[in-house]
């Protein structure tokens, strides 16, 4: 007789979903359910026997990352955000130190991570419903240096993160959404603003590359999520399920859980929405100064609301599929993007 119990992991993801059904994230992947599911395996078959190696081979100072960095905002996005950053450098904002150091790194993690990253200090991990709580908050930067042009594509893709999380005490899935898709989609300008200055192929790596070798990771983690959300909300055995917030570790499970559930889902749209703006962009229909104003207004808009900035609908997944595969080819088989 098959056993139809449900498995620890369903149940784990159940009480997740009994839990935070109401969050904006859930929301969002509840909402665009059909249109994420239509999309998941195309993107996946995109991305299936691709050459996404991709390798930095020279030593970079601090100053060398700065010069870069300060060079890319002065020359790209303008003289007032390299200036913000330069301010954010000398205050200590942005924290700077060796990834190799032990002693230096082991001050900086968050949680179980030593990573660059960009948070509000003093972050409380989640609420009870699900919100993240921002306690005395104030900006900061941490970029552990790999030493190598990595360094500058972090950099700027963090600090970038901060030009639009401007209120404290506050968070939004929506800016969390959005975001990434900023940060990333300055990542790929920044690579072609290395190009053109003369850099080597094998210094400045392809971090377009990159991004996508972590789509695919996150387009598979994001079809498991899908498949778990659809039998948490259909299967007899998952449906009643509830959990006990007293109970320590089931808390811990379940917050954890929910964590790994909101950076999938972020990253996954994020990428994707970036790619989206990056044809645009090539394309001549994405404008620097329209990119702007749309990263300024990310923590203005609700329920996605910023998002006609970009798109007048949201792109479909013909669309979203013919620009991955554009970009695919163009980096992969050296096509014309």
């Amino acid at each position: 007789m098959e056993n139809n119990l449900p498995s620890e992991n369903e149940k784990l993801y159940a009480k997740v979903y009994s839990r935070f059904k109401g969050s904006d994230f859930f929301s969002v992947v509840e909402d665009g359910y059909d249109y994420l599911n239509g999309q998941i395996d195309r993107v996946l078959e995109s991305l299936k026997n691709r050459d996404l190696t991709s390798v930095y081979s020279e030593y970079y100072t601090i100053e060398d990352t700065l010069s870069l960095v300060d060079s890319f905002f002065r020359e790209v996005i303008g003289e007032e955000c390299a200036d913000a950053f330069n301010k954010a450098v000398k205050s200590g904002n942005i924290e700077l130190y060796d990834k190799y150091d032990l002693e230096e790194a082991s001050v900086h993690p968050v949680g179980d991570e030593i990573g660059p990253h960009y948070r509000l200090i003093n972050e409380e991990q989640f609420d009870e419903n699900g919100k993240y709580l921002y306690t005395n908050a104030h900006k900061n930067v941490e970029n552990p240096l790999e030493h190598d042009i990595y360094d500058v594509y972090t950099l700027v893709h963090e600090f970038i993160h901060s030009t639009n999380d401007r209120y404290k005490n506050m968070y939004k899935s929506d800016r969390e959404l959005l975001t990434e898709s900023v940060s990333i989609t300055y990542e790929f300008i920044l690579y072609d603003y290395l190009k053109s200055k003369g850099i080597s192929p094998n210094e400045i790596g392809n971090p377009i590359k990159d991004r996508m070798r972590h789509l695919k990771r996150h387009a598979s983690n994001m079809r498991y999520i899908l498949k778990m959300l659809n039998k948490v909300r259909t299967d007899e055995n998952l449906k009643n399920i509830q959990f006990d917030f007293s109970n320590d570790d089931e808390k811990k499970a379940v917050l954890d859980k929910y964590a790994d559930f909101c950076a999938e889902v972020k990253y996954y749209i994020g990428t994707l929405i970036a790619t989206v703006n990056y044809k645009n962009y090539i394309d001549g229909k994405l404008s620097l100064k329209t990119l702007e104003t749309y990263n300024f207004s990310i923590d203005e808009y609700n329920e996605l609301d910023s998002l006609p900035i970009l798109f007048e609908t949201l792109p479909t997944n013909d669309e979203v599929v013919s620009d991955l595969e554009c970009l695919l080819d163009s980096i992969t088989e050296g096509k014309k993007l």
